[in-house]
Formats: structure tokens, C-alpha cells, sequence
């Protein structure tokens, strides 16, 4: 669990940027196209950290000998919702 929370983090982090970067774009007054571009990569990091992050709780709990079919399907229903 302790290297997928840094991963986590740390690509937590790196999005983290992306935004302040995307508050700079605006500022600067930089192109529409640039900046939704910008933004459609900030989206699909955190799709990359919730999909991790479910993967990592369906895991732990598996392992863990729970019951899981509610939960993933609660989780997928989140996840289909990030589309």
C-alpha cells in the first residue's frame, strides 16, 4: 500500500501543477486550444489516480476475504462515471 500511496501523491503532486499551470495559460491569455488541451491532460491524470486508487481498495479488500460484489460494483459505477 505504502508505494501506491507515493505513487499516488506524487502524481497527485504532479496534477497539482498542471493546474497552477493552467491558472498561468489563463493569465498569460494563451490560446483556447492550448488550454483545453491542458485541461483534458489534468482530467485523464486523475482518472489514472482514481482507477489506481479503486484497484488498490478492490485488492486490499479481496485479500482481506470480504465480500466484495457491492462494492465493485459501486466502484465501477464511479469509475464509468469519470468517462
Amino acid at each position: 500500500m505504502d508505494s501506491t500511496k507515493d505513487r499516488v501523491l506524487k502524481n497527485l503532486r504532479r496534477i497539482d501543477g498542471q493546474i497552477r499551470g493552467i491558472e498561468s495559460m489563463i493569465s498569460e491569455g494563451r490560446s483556447c486550444s492550448e488550454i483545453l488541451y491542458q485541461i483534458v491532460a489534468a482530467r485523464e491524470a486523475l482518472k489514472r489516480v482514481g482507477v489506481e486508487i479503486a484497484k488498490q481498495h478492490i485488492c486490499q479488500r479481496t485479500s482481506e476475504g470480504e465480500d466484495m460484489e457491492q462494492e465493485i460494483e459501486k466502484i465501477i459505477k464511479i469509475i464509468a462515471s469519470l468517462s
